[in-house]
């Protein structure tokens, strides 16, 4: 009985691997492991500018705020512009934007100042802002804007559309 138990467990060892002799050898090499970061801005978040849902007479400013901002790879600059809008007197006169409604317009204007001196508006008109350098974070900018005080259009739901362009 010992002969059979031990000629079993010889047979049966020789299908089994031996713990520690599997390997002789081991093999090495390296792998890189890269990425490449261009200059890139993106506008990461717009708000609307909202003067108001129930204003009657335009007989004195109405001043409101909004921000935007812009998200660029560390150290890329940038410039940002706002354009006249859709309604504006020409494409490049950001002083006469408009917001419209059935031909009767509502003036306003866009601020880069709480003090309102200072105009948002295009490279052609040298009223964007410069010089802007980016963090690799989001950067918000305040819109100031203002609807100054005008003859009253009759009543209705004005609007008008800015485009934010950042050249990097």
């Amino acid at each position: 009985m010992k002969n059979a138990l031990y000629t079993f467990l010889l047979a049966a060892s020789a299908f089994m691997p031996c713990a520690g002799s599997a390997y002789s050898a081991t093999a090495t090499d390296d792998f890189t492991v890269s990425i490449t970061i261009v200059a890139t801005c993106a506008i990461t978040a717009t708000n609307p500018l909202n003067f108001g849902n129930s204003v009657g007479l335009l007989s004195s400013n109405i001043d409101v705020n909004t921000i935007f901002s812009v998200q660029c790879t560390n150290g890329t600059p940038y410039d940002i512009e706002l354009n006249a809008g859709n309604n504006a007197g020409t494409a490049l006169d950001t002083t006469t934007r408009r917001m419209e409604n059935g031909g009767e317009y509502v003036s306003y204007n866009l601020y880069q100042n709480a003090g309102r001196t200072i105009q948002w508006g295009t490279v052609f008109e040298g009223n964007e802002v410069t010089g802007a350098t980016g963090d690799g974070n989001a950067q918000s900018y305040t819109v100031y804007g203002r609807v100054p005080a005008q003859a009253t259009p009759a009543p209705g739901f004005y609007d008008d559309v800015i485009q934010i362009d950042v050249q990097y």
